[in-house]
């Protein structure tokens, strides 16, 4: 979520329109790439990073400098801007539910494929207060942003993707 020139603390607000452009989720770790050692911005070399077709690595690239959230040039690529958020925090749409649905299916993917030392998979279930959930959503927001700035602060090798989910396991209705 880093961006070179001290923008890391920059956020940029996207559109949705510009959001359902970007939305799969290998178009954030192509710019989170660009940090890493040895980064190159062949499409053939960023499938391979990431198991995506060369196609799909060739036109998520053109996607990105189109938005001008990647530059290009002869010294190499380089995300433009620090944290990229939606606009509208309050409203959900087809495409932010399919990105978050893709994050979801990539864990279960580590979940079932990746070393205990690579990751991190836990879950808490609770009873709470329903009211306290925009305050939590809040608390959430800046925990994401904090730990961010740490994980970065080290040598940049590998691309990583935290989510963290807050959600209802009860349904709907009066209690007992």
């Amino acid at each position: 979520a880093s961006a070179e020139s001290g923008e890391a603390d920059v956020e940029r607000e996207l559109s949705i329109e510009s959001f359902k452009i970007i939305s799969d989720w290998y178009h954030y770790a192509i710019l989170e790439l660009t940090f890493t050692s040895g980064f190159k911005p062949d499409p053939r070399w960023i499938a391979a990073q990431l198991a995506i077709s060369p196609t799909e690595a060739k036109l998520a690239l053109e996607r990105l400098q189109k938005l001008e959230l990647l530059e290009i040039d002869a010294k190499g690529a380089r995300k433009t801007t620090g944290f990229l958020t939606t606009a509208d925090k309050q409203v959900t749409t087809s495409a932010l539910r399919k990105r978050q649905r893709q994050v979801l299916e990539k864990a279960i993917w580590s979940l079932e494929n990746d070393s205990i030392d690579e990751r991190d998979t836990s879950a808490l279930c609770m009873a709470i207060d329903p009211a306290n959930i925009p305050e939590a959503k809040r608390r959430i927001q800046e925990f994401k942003k904090e730990l961010c700035a740490w994980l970065e602060s080290g040598d940049q090798t590998r691309v990583y993707e935290l989510s963290i989910s807050l959600f209802p396991t009860q349904k709907r209705g009066e209690s007992a």
